[in-house]
């Protein structure tokens, strides 16, 4: 099976933190969006491409013996959009579609895993 890009519907949402924690090969990330929203993808390798503006700040931690927790959140008082985000999932298109629904229903997001997660933040104005 072949693995597609595929957009997550947070694109243009209020973004909260996004958190990254594994050991490379297993691991995952969760991002956290306005209104206790939360997608969770599991990654087969630890590949996150992110880009950040200046209203953002990286936070990372020890989490067991050989893991890391990375924590990137907006800095106070600067509110961030979500750009772009998307995945590199290598599912069928119905087990997608069943995420997305889920998503639009329950305002959680879990898929089985994916290769890849792509994440653009974009600092708005906070006059």
């Amino acid at each position: 099976m072949h693995e597609i890009e595929r957009s997550l519907p947070i694109v243009g949402e209020r973004f909260v933190k996004l958190c990254f924690c594994g050991n490379g090969k297993d691991s995952e990330a969760t991002i956290e969006i306005e209104g206790a929203r939360k997608i969770m993808i599991p990654l087969s390798d630890a590949a996150m491409d992110i880009s950040l503006s200046d209203a953002t700040m990286v936070r990372t931690h020890g989490w067991g013996d050989t893991e890391v927790v990375i924590e990137i959140v907006p800095v106070e008082d600067q509110p961030v959009t979500i750009g772009e985000a998307s995945v590199h999932f290598p599912g069928s298109v119905d087990e997608w579609n069943e995420c997305v629904r889920d998503y639009a229903d329950t305002g959680r997001w879990s898929l089985s895993w994916c290769v890849s997660l792509r994440l653009r933040l974009i600092a708005m104005d906070s006059r």
